[in-house]
Protein backbone atom coordinates (compact mmCIF):
# COMPACT_ATOMS: atom_id res chain seq x y z
CA UNK A 1 0.00 0.00 0.00
CA UNK A 2 1.59 3.35 -1.18
CA UNK A 3 2.99 5.60 1.65
CA UNK A 4 0.93 9.23 2.32
CA UNK A 5 3.64 12.16 1.88
CA UNK A 6 4.23 13.64 5.24
CA UNK A 7 5.06 17.31 5.28
CA UNK A 8 7.64 18.27 7.50
CA UNK A 9 8.17 21.89 8.95
CA UNK A 10 9.17 24.89 6.71
CA UNK A 11 8.23 22.59 4.32
CA UNK A 12 5.28 22.22 1.46
CA UNK A 13 3.54 19.78 -0.91
CA UNK A 14 0.78 18.76 -3.45
CA UNK A 15 -0.69 15.49 -3.75
CA UNK A 16 -3.90 13.95 -6.33
CA UNK A 17 -5.43 12.38 -3.92
CA UNK A 18 -3.57 11.95 0.25
CA UNK A 19 -1.26 14.30 1.96
CA UNK A 20 -0.62 14.60 5.34
CA UNK A 21 1.91 16.57 8.07
CA UNK A 22 2.32 15.37 11.54
CA UNK A 23 4.09 17.65 14.85
CA UNK A 24 2.22 20.63 14.49
CA UNK A 25 2.18 22.53 17.72
CA UNK A 26 3.23 25.83 17.88
CA UNK A 27 3.56 26.13 13.96
CA UNK A 28 0.68 26.75 11.62
CA UNK A 29 -0.35 24.26 9.02
CA UNK A 30 -2.53 25.69 5.72
CA UNK A 31 -4.44 22.85 4.03
CA UNK A 32 -5.71 23.97 0.71
CA UNK A 33 -8.46 21.75 -1.13
CA UNK A 34 -7.44 22.34 -4.80
CA UNK A 35 -10.40 21.19 -7.41
CA UNK A 36 -7.57 18.58 -8.48
CA UNK A 37 -5.66 18.00 -5.28
CA UNK A 38 -4.28 18.81 -1.96
CA UNK A 39 -1.83 20.99 -0.93
CA UNK A 40 -0.15 21.39 2.57
CA UNK A 41 2.31 23.74 4.03
CA UNK A 42 3.67 23.67 7.39
CA UNK A 43 4.81 27.40 8.54
CA UNK A 44 7.02 27.85 11.47
CA UNK A 45 5.41 31.32 12.96
CA UNK A 46 8.86 32.83 12.70
CA UNK A 47 8.59 32.58 9.32
CA UNK A 48 5.37 35.43 8.88
CA UNK A 49 6.49 37.60 12.30
CA UNK A 50 3.97 36.05 14.22
CA UNK A 51 3.63 38.84 17.06
CA UNK A 52 1.59 41.24 19.52
CA UNK A 53 1.60 43.84 16.88
CA UNK A 54 0.07 41.64 14.36
CA UNK A 55 -1.99 43.46 11.72
CA UNK A 56 -4.77 42.89 8.96
CA UNK A 57 -1.74 43.34 6.23
CA UNK A 58 0.21 41.16 8.29
CA UNK A 59 -2.36 38.29 7.81
CA UNK A 60 -2.67 39.03 4.03
CA UNK A 61 1.32 38.75 3.58
CA UNK A 62 0.92 35.36 5.65
CA UNK A 63 -1.25 34.11 2.44
CA UNK A 64 0.50 35.60 -0.11
CA UNK A 65 3.67 33.56 0.60
CA UNK A 66 1.18 30.62 0.88
CA UNK A 67 -0.73 31.23 -2.54
CA UNK A 68 3.14 32.04 -3.66
CA UNK A 69 4.64 28.50 -2.66
CA UNK A 70 0.92 27.26 -4.28
CA UNK A 71 1.83 28.90 -7.59
CA UNK A 72 5.20 27.37 -7.61
CA UNK A 73 3.62 24.09 -7.29
CA UNK A 74 0.75 24.55 -9.88
CA UNK A 75 0.49 27.39 -11.12
CA UNK A 76 -3.26 26.78 -12.71
CA UNK A 77 -4.76 25.67 -9.02
CA UNK A 78 -8.22 26.27 -8.61
CA UNK A 79 -8.79 26.80 -4.86
CA UNK A 80 -12.22 25.56 -3.48
CA UNK A 81 -11.35 25.82 0.20
CA UNK A 82 -8.40 26.93 2.57
CA UNK A 83 -8.06 25.57 6.20
CA UNK A 84 -5.76 26.75 9.01
CA UNK A 85 -4.62 24.82 11.75
CA UNK A 86 -2.45 24.67 14.61
CA UNK A 87 -1.05 27.35 17.09
CA UNK A 88 -1.08 28.15 20.87
CA UNK A 89 -3.37 29.28 23.23
CA UNK A 90 -1.99 32.87 23.26
CA UNK A 91 -2.97 36.34 22.66
CA UNK A 92 -0.35 36.58 19.54
CA UNK A 93 -2.46 33.68 17.81
CA UNK A 94 -6.08 34.44 19.00
CA UNK A 95 -5.31 38.01 17.05
CA UNK A 96 -4.28 36.00 14.11
CA UNK A 97 -7.21 34.17 14.43
CA UNK A 98 -9.22 37.32 14.47
CA UNK A 99 -7.37 38.51 11.16
CA UNK A 100 -8.35 35.82 9.36
CA UNK A 101 -11.71 35.69 10.35
CA UNK A 102 -12.01 39.56 8.86
CA UNK A 103 -10.97 37.71 5.71
CA UNK A 104 -13.67 34.92 5.01
CA UNK A 105 -15.29 36.21 2.37
CA UNK A 106 -12.08 35.41 0.83
CA UNK A 107 -12.01 31.94 1.97
CA UNK A 108 -13.40 29.44 4.92
CA UNK A 109 -11.17 28.57 7.49
CA UNK A 110 -10.70 26.55 10.66
CA UNK A 111 -7.99 26.90 13.83
CA UNK A 112 -7.52 24.63 16.35
CA UNK A 113 -6.07 26.01 18.49
CA UNK A 114 -2.99 23.87 20.84
CA UNK A 115 -2.27 24.42 23.69
CA UNK A 116 1.40 23.96 26.22
CA UNK A 117 0.17 24.53 30.00
CA UNK A 118 0.17 23.53 33.41
CA UNK A 119 -2.45 22.18 35.33
CA UNK A 120 -2.95 25.90 37.11
CA UNK A 121 -3.14 27.01 33.35
CA UNK A 122 -0.23 28.85 32.92
CA UNK A 123 1.76 28.98 29.85
CA UNK A 124 4.63 26.67 30.05
CA UNK A 125 7.75 27.41 28.71
CA UNK A 126 8.92 25.59 25.77
CA UNK A 127 12.58 24.72 27.45
CA UNK A 128 10.93 23.55 30.58
CA UNK A 129 12.16 19.88 31.49
CA UNK A 130 9.33 17.08 31.92
CA UNK A 131 7.01 17.65 34.79
CA UNK A 132 3.75 15.40 35.76
CA UNK A 133 2.04 18.88 36.27
CA UNK A 134 2.71 20.10 32.48
CA UNK A 135 1.49 18.82 29.20
CA UNK A 136 1.93 19.66 25.77
CA UNK A 137 -0.58 18.90 22.79
CA UNK A 138 0.36 18.61 18.72
CA UNK A 139 -1.58 17.35 16.26
CA UNK A 140 -1.78 15.70 12.90
CA UNK A 141 -3.68 16.65 9.87
CA UNK A 142 -4.78 13.70 7.56
CA UNK A 143 -6.41 14.63 3.63
CA UNK A 144 -7.38 11.66 2.41
CA UNK A 145 -9.86 12.08 -1.18
CA UNK A 146 -9.25 8.75 -2.59
CA UNK A 147 -12.11 7.50 -0.77
CA UNK A 148 -15.63 7.59 -0.56
CA UNK A 149 -16.45 9.94 0.85
CA UNK A 150 -12.90 11.57 1.15
CA UNK A 151 -11.53 11.85 4.68
CA UNK A 152 -10.01 15.18 6.11
CA UNK A 153 -9.54 15.13 9.94
CA UNK A 154 -7.34 16.08 12.68
CA UNK A 155 -5.97 14.02 15.28
CA UNK A 156 -5.26 15.46 18.59
CA UNK A 157 -2.71 14.36 20.52
CA UNK A 158 -1.52 15.16 24.50
CA UNK A 159 0.33 14.27 27.25
CA UNK A 160 3.69 15.03 29.44
CA UNK A 161 7.08 15.34 27.49
CA UNK A 162 7.77 11.22 28.08
CA UNK A 163 4.32 10.58 26.76
CA UNK A 164 4.58 12.54 23.53
CA UNK A 165 8.05 10.91 22.68
CA UNK A 166 6.39 8.66 20.20
CA UNK A 167 5.33 8.10 16.61
CA UNK A 168 2.59 9.73 16.15
CA UNK A 169 1.46 6.84 13.66
CA UNK A 170 0.37 5.10 16.37
CA UNK A 171 -3.22 5.23 17.40
CA UNK A 172 -2.67 7.33 20.99
CA UNK A 173 -3.96 10.39 20.01
CA UNK A 174 -7.09 11.53 22.30
CA UNK A 175 -9.89 13.59 20.10
CA UNK A 176 -10.63 13.45 16.16
CA UNK A 177 -11.99 16.50 14.28
CA UNK A 178 -13.48 15.40 11.33
CA UNK A 179 -14.01 17.86 8.49
CA UNK A 180 -16.88 17.53 5.74
CA UNK A 181 -15.30 19.30 3.30
CA UNK A 182 -18.82 19.12 1.38
CA UNK A 183 -20.37 21.47 4.37
CA UNK A 184 -17.50 22.85 5.37
CA UNK A 185 -18.58 21.53 9.05
CA UNK A 186 -16.66 20.06 12.03
CA UNK A 187 -17.67 17.01 14.60
CA UNK A 188 -15.19 16.30 17.01
CA UNK A 189 -14.80 13.07 18.62
CA UNK A 190 -13.43 12.52 22.36
CA UNK A 191 -12.10 9.03 23.01
CA UNK A 192 -13.19 8.52 26.26
CA UNK A 193 -10.22 5.45 26.82
CA UNK A 194 -7.58 7.67 25.99
CA UNK A 195 -8.47 10.42 28.13
CA UNK A 196 -10.61 9.69 30.94
CA UNK A 197 -7.69 8.50 33.50
CA UNK A 198 -5.38 11.80 32.31
CA UNK A 199 -5.05 14.16 35.17
CA UNK A 200 -5.55 16.85 32.09
CA UNK A 201 -8.82 15.68 31.12
CA UNK A 202 -11.09 18.79 32.09
CA UNK A 203 -8.09 21.35 30.24
CA UNK A 204 -8.69 19.19 27.20
CA UNK A 205 -11.66 18.37 26.81
CA UNK A 206 -12.18 22.26 27.62
CA UNK A 207 -9.80 22.89 24.65
CA UNK A 208 -11.66 20.79 22.69
CA UNK A 209 -15.17 22.47 22.95
CA UNK A 210 -13.42 26.12 22.47
CA UNK A 211 -12.09 24.69 19.21
CA UNK A 212 -15.34 23.01 17.94
CA UNK A 213 -17.15 26.31 18.75
CA UNK A 214 -19.79 24.43 20.13
CA UNK A 215 -20.62 21.86 22.51
CA UNK A 216 -23.26 20.42 20.51
CA UNK A 217 -20.18 19.44 17.68
CA UNK A 218 -18.56 17.23 20.32
CA UNK A 219 -18.81 13.47 20.91
CA UNK A 220 -17.32 11.23 23.50
CA UNK A 221 -16.59 7.85 22.20
CA UNK A 222 -16.65 4.44 24.26
CA UNK A 223 -15.75 2.34 21.12
CA UNK A 224 -14.02 2.28 17.84
CA UNK A 225 -16.06 3.65 15.35
CA UNK A 226 -15.78 3.07 11.82
CA UNK A 227 -14.22 6.60 11.41
CA UNK A 228 -11.67 5.29 13.88
CA UNK A 229 -10.46 2.17 12.45
CA UNK A 230 -10.17 3.87 9.09
CA UNK A 231 -7.79 6.70 10.33
CA UNK A 232 -6.30 4.00 12.53
CA UNK A 233 -5.48 2.47 8.82
CA UNK A 234 -4.62 5.56 7.05
CA UNK A 235 -2.26 6.58 10.03
CA UNK A 236 -0.27 3.45 9.39
CA UNK A 237 0.53 4.68 5.79
CA UNK A 238 2.09 8.26 6.92
CA UNK A 239 5.95 8.54 5.74
CA UNK A 240 7.20 8.61 9.72
CA UNK A 241 9.12 11.22 11.00
CA UNK A 242 10.38 11.75 14.16
CA UNK A 243 9.15 14.38 16.08
CA UNK A 244 12.64 14.57 17.72
CA UNK A 245 13.95 16.18 14.17
CA UNK A 246 11.25 18.86 13.98
CA UNK A 247 12.19 22.48 15.80
CA UNK A 248 8.72 22.91 17.01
Amino acid sequence: MPLIRNVKPDQYDLQPNALATTGICTCIGVVIHLENGIFICHMDPSDFGLADTLTLMDAHLFFFKVFTTLMEKQSDAVIKSVYVLGGQSSNNYFRFKDQINDMQNYFRSSVVNQVQKDNDGNNVDEDVSDHPDHFISDITILFDQSCNPPTFVVCQYAGTEEDMDCDRNQSNFFAIYNIDISSNTMTVYIRRSNIWNSPFRTELVEKVIMNAGDDSFVYLSDYKTDLEVKIQTLLTQIEKSSILDDDE
